[in-house]
């Protein structure tokens, strides 16, 4: 064989070990630790990208140092939050003024609300809606009702009542800064409801109205659980209970003294006594049989009154579906439905605001 020859065969050797030595990607077969080690290195690569990412993405949303920086921002909304940021920081509403609107007058409100400064919504140049929105945020949060005075007549009530609201109607003072009739006669009478019971002084009870009122009531029971639930308000109201009627009562329960309760009459007597009465264990039989000797427009709500205690403690809502008075019958259902812990009871109430204070025991809306 020629020098030639044996040089070619020689390379072909090489080239077939070559081949035979260095496997293909394909052919390549890892164990399975070296498959579990890839699969580490790229979940860590990935953390490391991802964590690249979120401090890119702070980098770029948090505030420089410098409010002047906030201008060189490229992205609009970027360079906005930054103005806002140090205008909030700053309580200094002028920073506001590099913003476009509205965002420059919600900016405005803001500050004012934080500084609980009202001039910055008058003297800011505001729209009247924006103006009598801020002037409501610093009147209820700095709990200054003359701050409301600054605004229109409606307005000024909303704001002023809230106000009241969230002293808890402790301030006579703030309920005369409202001049809707309405809203000043609750606030008045919520006041006043207060101090009868802090002070155990019944004569603060006349100033609150002697006709039925639906709304006073509904707070009053809300707050007085020694007289009864939110949900007989409708059966008081049905009998003539009226707000001073029942803040006579609380005094008189307070004060364990029932000759408070010879200064009202009608219903608004028997409820005051209610407290003050012991009444012997009988059963249901007698109990009814002495109905027939009360006046006869009461004899039915001796009955239904009676039926209602029997269902209640029997948990029998098929008696309180026996009552023919509706408010009765509505109370008598919400009670024992709340005793059993059975909130379908609730669908035998027709009436819908009875039925939803009836699911209010249960969290549940219609």
């Amino acid at each position: 064989m020629s020098s030639k020859g044996k040089e070619t065969g020689f390379k072909n050797i090489r080239n077939k070990t070559k081949q035979s030595s260095v496997p293909s990607r394909a052919d390549r077969h890892d164990s399975p630790a070296e498959n579990e080690k890839r699969k580490l290195m790229l979940a860590v690569a990935a953390t490391i990208i991802i964590l690249l990412i979120a401090m890119a993405s702070l980098l770029l949303i948090r505030p420089t140092n410098t409010l002047s920086s906030c201008g060189s921002r490229a992205i609009p909304g970027l360079k906005y939050s930054c103005y806002e940021y140090f205008a909030n920081q700053t309580r200094n509403a002028s920073i506001c003024n590099n913003l476009p609107v509205p965002l420059m007058y919600s900016c405005i409100s803001n500050v004012a609300f934080l500084s609980a400064n009202s001039s910055m919504c008058i003297y800011s140049g505001l729209p009247s809606n924006y103006r009598n929105s801020c002037l409501d945020q610093v009147g209820i949060s700095s709990r200054n009702p003359s701050v409301c005075a600054e605004m229109n007549s409606t307005n000024e009530s909303n704001c002023a009542y809230g106000v009241a609201q969230s002293q808890n109607f402790s301030s006579a003072t703030t309920c005369g800064y409202i001049n809707n009739n309405s809203l000043s006669s609750d606030c008045y009478s919520k006041y006043y409801y207060q101090q009868a019971a802090a002070t155990k002084n019944y004569t603060y009870c006349n100033y609150l109205p002697n006709a039925p009122n639906t709304t006073i009531l509904t707070d009053i029971l809300a707050s007085t659980s020694n007289i009864s639930k939110i949900s007989d308000v409708y059966t008081y109201t049905y009998y003539n209970i009226t707000p001073r009627g029942m803040c006579y009562s609380n005094v008189a329960y307070l004060t364990s003294n029932k000759t408070i309760c010879s200064l009202l009459s009608g219903f608004n007597s028997q409820l005051c006594m209610e407290p003050f009465i012991t009444v012997k264990q009988s059963n249901e039989s007698t109990l009814l049989a002495r109905c027939s000797e009360v006046p006869a427009d009461l004899k039915e709500v001796c009955t239904d009154g009676v039926l209602v205690d029997e269902a209640v403690q029997n948990a029998n809502v098929s008696i309180c579906l026996s009552l023919n008075q509706t408010n009765f019958r509505d109370s008598c259902i919400s009670e024992v439905a709340a005793k059993v812990g059975n909130s379908t009871y609730c669908s035998y109430i027709s009436n819908a605001t009875a039925q939803e204070v009836c699911l209010s025991y249960f969290n549940i809306s219609k």
